[in-house]
């Protein structure tokens, strides 16, 4: 199944799948850089194997790595949730990923079905459940 990439002023050509298939986002609170390259070192992951690394945001890394086999060699690990020193970190894929999200001040008489589909332009809707 293809990722379904939606970025505002770009089309899904735009987005460079080999650049994304190799890439990690790492979060955690008050991650840094220096945590990231701890934690690829200790999961086996060379300093030669990272290519670029951003940090988003105070809970967010972006890094791109050299290969997909590298990426592979995190995904395997199942020392889960990866823990490096006292703090503890999660690592997704970019790309195709499962978000929960809550929809405050609809008015009730909002049926699910029009909620799913508004939300549809977006990706798959796996559930939806009402308050009420």
């Amino acid at each position: 199944m293809p990722v379904v990439v939606r970025l505002p002023g770009f089309e899904a050509a735009d987005v460079d799948r080999d650049v994304m298939e190799r890439s990690l986002s790492v979060g955690g609170r008050d991650v840094s850089t220096v945590d990231v390259v701890r934690l690829l070192t200790k999961y086996g992951v060379p300093a030669e194997d990272v290519m670029t690394m951003s940090r988003m945001d105070r809970g967010r890394v972006e890094v791109v790595l050299a290969s997909r086999e590298a990426v592979q060699r995190i995904r395997a690990v199942t020392d889960l949730p990866f823990t490096v020193r006292i703090k503890t970190f999660s690592i997704s894929l970019l790309g195709k990923q499962v978000v929960c999200c809550r929809v405050h001040w609809l008015p009730v008489v909002v049926s699910d079905n029009a909620v799913g589909s508004l939300f549809e332009s977006y990706g798959t809707v796996l559930k939806l459940k009402g308050s009420w």
